[in-house]
């Protein structure tokens, strides 16, 4: 994905890298919950989202310079992964492309951006020694993004199932995560919580809420290489080919995975064949017609 990247930033003008610094000197080890909700606060200043919900998160972090693609996980662990590009200095953010929910993948990709906020000069030892507290980090920090406290709780009207099933649409986040949310922000108790948590499970809803099909929510793409993609070839400045094969080169299908391209952008349309149809030839000179003259005996 970032060759992919590198290459259309020769022609192509990416939006600039608008992440602000909000950890202020400080290590991610100190960090508290009460931090992170300000710095969730400070986020949402930042980029003039106020305490309403966001639309489209994937936008939202496109906008802000992060190079965001897709790729197939086939895991039940692995939603995404976030970090910063030595080469080009920009956040690159990978997410899973079979994990075809839209309140899923709004949540994976607050949590990645939540990594390249928070954890950006994260070593490798540390992300070996301290993973679970890197990985509880970016998972309050999405969840306090995404829901912020005052606007939140004061749109809850009823603290069951239905009740937030009934704000799942608006926010763009699934009940299961509005229920973790509530238990951080200490709206609902431990109790109450495992009760609701029961409740989700006899409902199948541990499998799948209602709304989670693409067609009853459709899933937000990623959209600047793609456009970029397109831009370049509709300009002439690039054809398909020549990127493929000597820009990206890479297998079309991993393009059209990683970029959120329809299935066989690259492929090239086949030779038209036209049919003849084949006609008599003529000799000049030689009569249209003969007689035929009988011979006779004598």
């Amino acid at each position: 994905m970032q060759d992919i990247s590198i290459e259309l930033q020769r022609y192509v003008s990416f939006p600039s890298v608008d992440i602000p610094d909000v950890m202020n000197g400080r290590h991610y080890s100190s960090l508290t919950t009460d931090d992170l909700e300000e710095i969730a606060l400070a986020l949402r200043k930042h980029w003039g989202l106020g305490e309403s919900p966001i639309d489209n998160v994937v936008l939202l972090v496109e906008n802000a310079g992060v190079i965001v693609g897709l790729d197939y996980a086939n895991s039940g662990s692995i939603d995404g992964q976030g970090t910063w590009s030595d080469v080009d200095l920009r956040p690159y953010m990978l997410l899973a492309k079979d994990k075809d929910n839209a309140f899923r993948r709004a949540m994976d990709c607050a949590h990645e951006l939540s990594h390249i906020v928070l954890h950006k000069d994260v070593t490798d030892e540390e992300l070996t020694t301290d993973f679970h507290v890197i990985e509880d980090q970016a998972k309050f920090l999405a969840g306090a993004l995404m829901l912020p406290y005052t606007s939140f709780s004061n749109e809850i009207r009823s603290l069951s199932l239905d009740g937030f099933l009934e704000l799942k649409a608006r926010w763009g986040v699934s009940v299961g995560a509005m229920i973790m949310r509530a238990v951080q922000t200490e709206i609902i108790g431990e109790e109450t919580a495992k009760r609701l948590w029961k409740y989700r499970a006899a409902r199948g809803w541990h499998r799948k809420e209602p709304l989670d099909l693409p067609e009853e929510t459709p899933v937000p793409n990623p959209r600047l290489l793609h456009r970029s993609i397109d831009l370049v070839v509709t300009h002439k400045v690039r054809s398909k080919r020549d990127l493929l094969e000597q820009d990206f080169c890479l297998f079309a299908d991993d393009v059209e995975t990683l970029c959120s391209i329809p299935r066989n952008y690259f492929a090239e349309p086949s030779a038209q064949v036209h049919h003849l149809q084949p006609t008599l030839k003529t000799t000049q000179g030689e009569p249209a017609s003969g007689n035929v003259v009988p011979f006779r005996k004598s």
